[in-house]
């Protein structure tokens, strides 16, 4: 089904009373990311790629490929991370390019994605939990003894198991979104790219009215949970940082990810929410996402007892009626296709605070 534009859905069984402490994703719901991060993981898989192996039959269907494993891992809801997508794509297509003849005579045009996509579903089947650590346990899971020990020397390539942050993936990542200026600055070291950062690309889909009018029915208990860092969060968001309270806050990019509990601080695990609705005291409060893995940590703090609802904002993905399906079967309160019609949702009658 097509939605348009302007499609809006609120629950009819949803009652609430303003004002109502709120939580917002960044990516895709505050900022407008397709041309800065999305752009940032296929030049990276192509980096990686270009290192890797000489062969450029691939070129012309790597981009489909990529875009098209992203929006699927997304659904997943355990890659909010986008140096683990980054690390699940590149394997994939390291895969998919072995199988499809990358160096032989047997290449099928077109061909690329759809074993990719097989892969993926191979991968989804024997694991309960997509992880980084699990993909490569897959790889040796190949059956091919030649591709797998390609896919094996690829892998250790990008080095993003052996030090996650230090890698050559997650350097050329930050390399490529950042830019020189501020990658320095974030991670204390020189930049090997003068360029200036695809995140100069980005757009802002929050608006100063639209802050005004939420604040108004947040009484000012507004945050953000992100997988961003701060830093970038708020180079993107400019004044407008000033409208959410960072005691409430959770920017997961932030926060060292490396031990055993790692699990506990990034969606979809819940504590998140939980810190926030914590600092707000609020008994109640509205998180607004875009992907897979905020609707799950809303359901997640559900389960704890929290009373939690989920809005999803959909207009700016690239699969953009397949995600309000996709919420619509999830049981989303509120689906709009833009932040900015949040307000309005929330102020349809049957969610007007009563006399």
């Amino acid at each position: 089904m097509h939605y348009s534009s302007d499609y809006s859905y609120v629950s009819d069984r949803l009652k609430i009373e303003h004002p109502i402490a709120m939580g917002f994703d960044c990516d895709g719901v505050l900022v407008d990311t397709a041309r800065s991060y999305d752009l940032a993981v296929y030049r990276t898989v192509e980096m990686l790629f270009n290192e890797w192996c000489v062969e450029k039959a691939w070129a012309e269907e790597l981009e489909e490929t990529v875009n098209t494993l992203l929006f699927r891992l997304r659904l997943t809801g355990n890659f909010n991370n986008d140096w683990d997508s980054t690390y699940a794509i590149s394997i994939l297509c390291a895969t998919a390019a072995l199988k499809n003849g990358l160096n032989g005579d047997g290449r099928r045009s077109g061909w690329m994605k759809i074993i990719a996509l097989e892969e993926l579903a191979r991968w989804g089947v024997s694991a309960s939990v997509l992880t980084p650590r699990t993909i490569e346990e897959f790889i040796g899971t190949i059956e091919d003894p030649k591709i797998r020990q390609s896919v094996l020397d690829f892998n250790r390539h990008t080095g993003y198991l052996q030090e996650r942050e230090k890698s050559r993936l997650a350097r050329t990542f930050d390399e490529l979104y950042y830019g020189g200026e501020l990658f320095a600055e974030m991670h204390g070291t020189d930049c090997h790219s003068d360029s200036d950062g695809l995140m100069r690309n980005e757009r802002l889909l929050f608006s100063a009215e639209t802050a005004e009018r939420l604040r108004h029915l947040s009484a000012g208990r507004m945050a953000i949970i992100t997988g961003r860092p701060y830093r970038s969060t708020a180079r993107s968001l400019g004044s407008l940082i000033s409208f959410f309270n960072m005691e409430a806050s959770t920017f997961t990019g932030d926060l060292d990810l490396s031990g055993t509990d790692a699990g506990a601080l990034r969606k979809p695990a819940p504590l998140p929410i939980i810190k926030c609705m914590k600092s707000f005291g609020a008994k109640r409060m509205i998180y607004a996402g875009n992907a897979a893995e905020d609707i799950r940590m809303v359901q997640a703090a559900r389960m704890l007892g929290y009373d939690v609802l989920f809005a999803a904002v959909c207009g700016h993905s690239a699969e953009a009626d397949l995600m309000i399906d996709y919420f619509r079967k999830e049981g989303a309160d509120i689906i709009i296709m833009d932040i900015s019609q949040l307000p309005d949702a929330l102020a349809v009658p049957s969610l007007r605070k009563s006399d």
